[in-house]
């Protein structure tokens, strides 16, 4: 899987000239603000009951990519100044990003058995699953997902749908010519997880449950 994704990464490489690439990672990075956000600002829901082995090693990702979020930005602009070379290839970016989380899904689901991953990982990566969350939410939401599903919680159901609104509405500002990351809004918790780090904590069993705990 890792392989297959080096090698759909080298073959873009192939295919496009530097100036794609530069375009290619300041889309791709813009979206990581609103939506790491999200995750972040509802933690203890999406995380909080998770192996600390991973929800640890999420929590550093998510809070990294905040820390670092204009950078590909930045790089855009210092080597090409158009901002609308960048726009005219946000199709681009996203395809081979969805084309590519598409793979390592499947892949993920052919080869770790269902029992130890609990859920479909192609399902889980699909833009359908955020679709779905408001296809439930507003007037008759709950009947539909009860007809649909039995009533099963959406991955997201634990955040309002206020802060979904704002994380679609800020994925889509990410894409105009003149968005900069370094202007959105960011969660507290970034901040208070650098604290600790400097403080010595040990990051790796920083949020989530010990291996083997079992919920209150």
């Amino acid at each position: 899987c890792y392989e297959d994704a080096v090698n759909a990464y080298d073959d873009l490489i192939e295919q496009y000239p530097a100036e794609f690439h530069w375009a290619y990672i300041a889309n791709l990075e813009a979206t990581f603000t609103p939506l790491f956000k999200l995750v972040l600002d509802n933690r203890d829901a999406l995380l909080g009951n998770g192996d600390q082995r991973v929800a640890s090693l999420m929590m550093w990702h998510f809070v990294e990519e905040i820390e670092h979020r204009s950078s590909g930005l930045m790089l855009y602009r210092h080597l090409r100044a158009d901002p609308w070379y960048r726009v005219k290839h946000i199709k681009s970016t996203f395809k081979h990003v969805g084309d590519l989380s598409a793979m390592i899904a499947k892949t993920f689901d052919e080869v770790v058995p269902f029992e130890e991953r609990g859920a479909s990982a192609e399902e889980l990566m699909s833009i359908k699953l955020l679709i779905g969350e408001f296809q439930y939410r507003g007037p008759g939401g709950a009947r539909r997902r009860a007809k649909h599903d039995g009533g099963t919680p959406t991955l997201f159901n634990a955040v309002q749908t206020r802060e979904l609104a704002a994380m679609v509405w800020r994925l889509l500002l990410s894409q105009a010519p003149y968005h900069d990351p370094a202007d959105q809004p960011l969660p507290s918790s970034a901040d208070a997880w650098m604290r600790e780090y400097d403080r010595g904590t040990d990051m790796k069993t920083y949020f989530g449950r010990p291996p083997g705990a079992s919920e209150a």
